[in-house]
C-alpha cells in the first residue's frame, strides 16, 4: 500500500510542477459504489491542460459496511464540452486502483481472534460528468462512471464541489 500511495503522490507532484501552464482546481466528492453498496468521500485535484482537456486525480474512502472497508485512487482525463447556460459536459477515461479489506472477530477454541483479509486491483474508468459554475471560483459537479475491475466491476456515481485556485 505504501508503494501505491508513493506513486499517487508522485503523480500529484509531477502535475503541480506544470501548474503555471493551466488552471488548477481542488475539491471533494460524495461517492456511491453500486455493487459494493458503499458510500464514500474523498478529495480530488484537477489540472486544465488546455481549452478542452483536463486531468484529474482523486482518492475515495468508502465507509465501513458489514466489516468491509474500501478505497480507490483514480487518475482520469476529461474532454470538456461547453453546453448552453454555462454547463460543461465531459466524457472521461482513466485508471483506478480499488482496495478492499475485511476484519472479523471470531472465537476459535474459546479464544477471541481477529481474521483479516485485503486485496487490491487495477482497473479502468469510463464515464461522463457535468459541471456548473456556482460562482466564479466554485463549481458543482455530478459524475457517473463504470469501473472495470477484474471480478469487482461496478458503476459509481458522485456529486461534488471544486474550487479554482
Amino acid at each position: 500500500m505504501r508503494k501505491i500511495l508513493f506513486v499517487f503522490c508522485m503523480v500529484f507532484m509531477g502535475t503541480s510542477a506544470f501548474a503555471q501552464q493551466g488552471e488548477i482546481s481542488i475539491g471533494g466528492n460524495i461517492t456511491y459504489g453500486f455493487d459494493a453498496k458503499m458510500l464514500g468521500i474523498g478529495p480530488k485535484f484537477q489540472y486544465r491542460i488546455d481549452e478542452n482537456w483536463r486531468g484529474e486525480a482523486s482518492l475515495n474512502y468508502f465507509f465501513k459496511k458489514d466489516d468491509v472497508t474500501a478505497w480507490d485512487a483514480n487518475a482520469n482525463i476529461h474532454y470538456l464540452i461547453p453546453l448552453p447556460h454555462e454547463f460543461t459536459l465531459y466524457p472521461l477515461g482513466g485508471l483506478t486502483y480499488y482496495h478492499v479489506s475485511t476484519e472479523v472477530e471470531a472465537i476459535v477454541d474459546e479464544h477471541h481472534t481477529t481474521i483479516s483479509s485485503s486485496d487490491g486491483k487495477l482497473g479502468l474508468n469510463l464515464g461522463c460528468g457535468i459541471e456548473y459554475p456556482i460562482t466564479e471560483k466554485f463549481k458543482a459537479t455530478g459524475e457517473m462512471k463504470y469501473q472495470y475491475i477484474n471480478k469487482s466491476d461496478q458503476p459509481v456515481i458522485s456529486i461534488g464541489l471544486t474550487w479554482r485556485l
